[in-house]
């Protein structure tokens, strides 16, 4: 068993932490992964802001041009990925990474177009959230940000999806939808893929996360 926690981005603090218990067929057991309250990385944000511009006609700050797709090949990695990739195994057996060509599962005319260029960044944005509003429980959130060193993957309640992709380019750095976007939801199954050629999928794999009562919280009211 190996015990992991969702870095959990929210407006307000949870009340008390909650658990959840990730069924790992790989593994053969179970991944026991508790739910933080809010990290702010407002430390980041003048750093970002100097290395990034804003765009005339969303105003949402993006990468320079050598930014824009950083490399999982970078030597540093961050600590979250393993555990994201493991959750992505569970979901979609077979896959590898969060990369489209790296995993299974999605068929080829799932695609559908998506238009990430021509549209104001918000109708984008709000288009996106339409795809996501019956995951539930803890995401696993990739974007290109998430390649970065200092990043990784989110990790993010489903009700606080909508405020984390809207907030995105001043809580953390850039645009949220830049380039290719990939949500895995392991208590429902979804997987969710944007990709910046202008496509996106929604396929369901397995669900592999089942809400659990802490032990010290039984009989508890909030």
């Amino acid at each position: 068993m190996i015990t992991s926690g969702f870095r959990h981005y929210a407006h307000e603090p949870a009340k008390r932490p909650g658990w959840y218990e990730l069924n790992d067929p790989v593994a053969g057991g179970t991944l026991k992964v508790g739910r933080f309250g809010p990290c702010d990385p407002g430390s980041r944000k003048a750093a970002a802001a100097a290395a990034g511009r804003r765009d005339n006609a969303s105003g949402r700050r993006q990468p320079p041009a050598e930014e824009r797709r950083p490399s999982m090949n970078r030597a540093a990695r961050h600590v979250n990925w393993d555990f994201a990739e493991r959750v992505l195994d569970a979901v979609l057996p077979g896959s590898t990474a969060y990369n489209p060509d790296r995993m299974t599962g999605i068929p080829l005319d799932a695609w559908r177009p998506f238009d990430l260029t021509g549209r104001d960044a918000d109708a984008v944005e709000d288009d996106f959230l339409s795809y996501c509003d019956d995951l539930e429980g803890p995401l696993v959130v990739v974007n290109s940000t998430s390649f970065y060193p200092d990043q990784g993957p989110y990790f993010v309640e489903a009700a606080n999806l909508r405020d984390f992709v809207k907030a995105f380019d001043t809580r953390v750095r850039d645009y949220f939808m830049w380039t290719d976007v990939l949500v895995v939801s392991p208590a429902t199954g979804f997987v969710i893929v944007v990709q910046d050629d202008g496509y996106i999928v929604k396929v369901r794999g397995n669900a592999v996360l089942t809400p659990q009562t802490p032990p010290g919280d039984r009989g508890c009211r909030s």
